[in-house]
């Protein structure tokens, strides 16, 4: 019944989620077709820069920090080399309070902090170009990369002043749980995951300047990776992972001497 539950709350994230996934494949179809973009009157002034900005994500299980070198290839076109830090959660996490000092929270069952390190390549192009400074336009990306996740293990003060961690196959009792430990216990015990992922990202560029980078960008990733991402003990963990994430890039635009076809 517990895996049925687990199976069905799935399918039902998936279902949510339609209109997003739905949005992206008309991107991705859309990369086969012409621009407006190619349409407009372009200067060198405008497309000629490369450019370094960085991100502020809010993701389905967690959040993201990122950093991103992009390189012009042409008008339309951009290599990218991305670098990307992540907090993880799982789905199922709740904080509750301790029974014994309510200014102390936790999550019952957590067994790990997961945190998520990613280097990328990708390419981004325009689908749709801006008719005039302070438009919009629209830009499709994608990546492939590689990632590691460090799971960082979590200890529990119980009312005896021991501090252990919450065991897979022994589970604490809720009504022996002051809180949790020090952040560093267990700092030596850590484990890694290793694996790789795909991402695909629409980006609405809402530049005021030209020399300026202001985005929103909806993405979706999925990682896979060598072992389960053990994050909670009383659920089920997976070696993959699907994350929907809407973020804010914000940076600056530099001259690169690439000339563009007239």
């Amino acid at each position: 019944m517990f895996k049925t539950a687990l199976i069905t709350n799935k399918v039902d994230v998936i279902i949510k989620s339609r209109y997003f996934l739905g949005l992206l494949i008309f991107f991705c179809l859309s990369l086969s077709q012409p621009t407006l973009a190619q349409t407009e009157s372009i200067t060198e002034v405008d497309y000629n820069r490369d450019s370094r900005s960085a991100i502020l994500a809010i993701n389905n299980n967690g959040f993201t920090l990122g950093y991103r070198l992009s390189k012009r290839k042409d008008g339309f076109r951009s290599r990218l080399i991305d670098f990307d830090f992540s907090y993880i959660k799982h789905p199922k996490e709740i904080r509750i309070n301790s029974a014994y000092d309510f200014n102390k929270k936790y999550v019952y069952g957590k067994l790990n902090h997961a945190y998520n390190l990613k280097i990328s390549y990708g390419r981004k192009k325009e689908l749709f170009g801006k008719y005039s400074q302070g438009g919009i336009a629209i830009d499709f990306y994608y990546s492939v990369g590689m990632s590691v996740v460090w799971l960082k293990p979590i200890y529990y003060t119980l009312i005896n002043d021991e501090e252990v961690p919450f065991d897979k196959y022994e589970y604490l009792l809720r009504d022996y749980i002051v809180g949790k430990s020090s952040y560093f216990k267990g700092f030596l015990e850590s484990q890694f995951a290793f694996g790789g992922f795909i991402k695909a990202s629409v980006v609405f560029n809402v530049n005021k300047k030209y020399n300026a980078i202001n985005e929103i960008e909806l993405s979706i990733l999925l990682d896979y990776y060598h072992r389960d991402i053990t994050i909670m003990a009383t659920e089920e963990n997976y070696p993959y992972l699907l994350t929907l994430s809407v973020g804010y890039r914000f940076g600056k635009k530099r001259d690169s001497g690439i000339t563009t076809n007239q």
